[in-house]
């Protein structure tokens, strides 16, 4: 079976409720339907906001499972690539766990407020990697995918909750630090395959 099937029939376990509306957080927030029944702006945007950033973490598990491919003569390479595929997967899983929560339980998100031009701009970038797939050294992909961890941080997270969306933080606080955990992997990854080359 192809990598990139296999590495999608990964499923991750869902982080118990608490993750999600824990400190503080309760679950009348996370309502947005009007006494009619109807999704409320702030509904529809904060789930506009969920749908991105679970396509940039979809987008990345692709991107990593063709690098995976295209290094399959490089074990060490290419089991690097598999391990962060299926930890974007796992990533994209949590944010689908959130958006059940927020359909299901209580809160108002009237005055959510995120830069969403900046997501789109990720997204379009990530798109295009999709369509054509990087290619060059092991070194020249490394650090591809370091400037792509690079970006996901610097361009979207530094903005993507406000004080406007309390409810959402605590996953963005999680998915942040998962991204710091893989930027710090592949740079230490990278000075070891590649000393004096990356600093």
């Amino acid at each position: 079976r192809p990598i990139h099937q296999r590495i999608q029939r990964e499923r991750c376990q869902p982080l118990p409720f608490f993750v999600f509306i824990g400190s503080g957080i309760r679950c009348d927030m996370l309502n947005a339907i009007t006494d009619k029944g109807e999704e409320s702006a702030g509904m529809r945007y904060v789930m506009k906001i969920l749908d991105n950033l679970e396509k940039i973490e979809n987008s990345l598990r692709d991107i990593y499972a063709g690098l995976a491919e295209t290094m399959a003569d490089n074990p060490t390479f290419h089991q690097l690539f598999v391990q962060l595929s299926r930890d974007e997967e796992t990533h994209a899983g949590q944010i689908r766990y959130q958006k059940r929560l927020v359909r299901q339980n209580p809160g108002d998100f009237q005055d959510v407020t995120v830069d969403l031009e900046g997501m789109d701009e990720v997204l379009q970038f990530f798109d295009h990697l999709l369509v054509n797939p990087p290619k060059g050294t092991s070194e020249e992909l490394l650090r591809l995918t370091i400037d792509m961890e690079s970006i996901s941080q610097e361009r979207m997270y530094r903005s993507i909750i406000s004080e406007s969306c309390p409810a959402l933080k605590p996953l963005i606080d999680n998915l942040t630090r998962f991204d710091q955990d893989h930027l710090t992997r592949l740079q230490d990854f990278a000075r070891e395959q590649f000393p004096g080359e990356f600093q």
